[in-house]
Parts: C-alpha cells; sequence; structure tokens
C-alpha cells in the first residue's frame, strides 16, 4: 500500500505545533485539501525515521509506498517548493528529491526493498531534472476523466494522447515504473 502524507504526519498531531510541514497555499499556512512542505529539513527526517520504522516493522512488503494526500494540488508554494517547481517545470521533481532521500537513507540496511511513490494529480507531468534513485518506483496513474479512456488501448485512441505523453516521459527516466 501508499501511505498518504497525512498518514506520516497526521495534520491533527502535528500543524498546531509544526505549521511549517505544511503547504503554504495563498500566503498562508494550511493543511486542508493541501500537501506538505517536502522542502523542510526537518520533515525529511521525520520521513526517513518513520519510513526506516515501518520497514523494519513489517519485513514481508517490497514496495513501501510514500505518496502525496489525494488531491489535485495543494503543492506547497514557498519560496524552496517553488524554486524547484519552477526549475523542473512539473510539481513530481520536488516530490523525486523528497522520496529520493527516503530511498538514500534506507538503501544500506534494506538493499532489496524498494521506496515507491506516485506520478498523479499533480505530480503526473514528469520533471526535467529530477530522476528516481534505482530503489525507486514509480506508479503512473492513469485518470480516466483527466487524461483518457479505458474504452481503448493507448495508442489507438486520440483521447489517450495526453496519458501517452506521460508514460514515455516516466518511461525514459524510471528504471520501475507502474
Amino acid at each position: 500500500g501508499v501511505h498518504t502524507f497525512k498518514d506520516f504526519i497526521p495534520p491533527d498531531d502535528y500543524f498546531e505545533d509544526h505549521p511549517e510541514y505544511f503547504s503554504i497555499l495563498s500566503g498562508r499556512r494550511t493543511f486542508e485539501r493541501a500537501q506538505l512542505c517536502i522542502t523542510s529539513p526537518e520533515l525529511r527526517g521525520i520521513f526517513k525515521h518513520k519510513t526506516h520504522q515501518w520497514m523494519h516493522d513489517e519485513p514481508e512488503v517490497y514496495i513501501y509506498g510514500v505518496g502525496q494526500n489525494d488531491y489535485r494540488s495543494g503543492a506547497c508554494e514557498c519560496g524552496r517548493c517553488a524554486e524547484i517547481d519552477e526549475r523542473e517545470e512539473s510539481h513530481a521533481g520536488n516530490l523525486l528529491y523528497f522520496v529520493n532521500e527516503i530511498a538514500a537513507f534506507i538503501e544500506n540496511d534494506f538493499p532489496e526493498k524498494m521506496i515507491g511513490t506516485l506520478a498523479y494529480h499533480y505530480t503526473v507531468d514528469p520533471p526535467r531534472f529530477a530522476r528516481p534513485r534505482k530503489n525507486v518506483n514509480v506508479r503512473l496513474c492513469h485518470m480516466t476523466s483527466e487524461y483518457g479512456c479505458d474504452a481503448h488501448p493507448l495508442e489507438d485512441c486520440s483521447q489517450n494522447a495526453r496519458f501517452a505523453n506521460y508514460l514515455r516521459g516516466w518511461h525514459a527516466m524510471a528504471d520501475h515504473i507502474y
């Protein structure tokens, strides 16, 4: 399965004492229909240690999914996040840097395991420069209402052209893609 940002950092437990972990949207910190500020070094440390503990507690799992909240947007607009998003021309770059840091942290203790993440809603566009580590699996999500249809093969339906481009882009950079 995939643990979303809310699973790792529940707003009820963290927002009051650590609003800096949460996205800035329209000039204010919020957890409502938002993601996290994934450039926060302290937040990254929490995710690395919680993921490591999860892997220790559930050793039978092969891919440990660390994914964004299930919203179409909500990416943090702080200066650090915005700079990466602009350079990468996609919110997925920032997510990959975040997940890659987790994957690097767990690699020595769990060399045969993978960290999974999502290319989903606001992270579906492949980034310009960021590349997933060898122990990162990207799950590209086909959202029929947004990117095409399920009634026809990708190559036979003009409605699937946008999703086919996403697939080609991710395939070119990821060793492991679902």
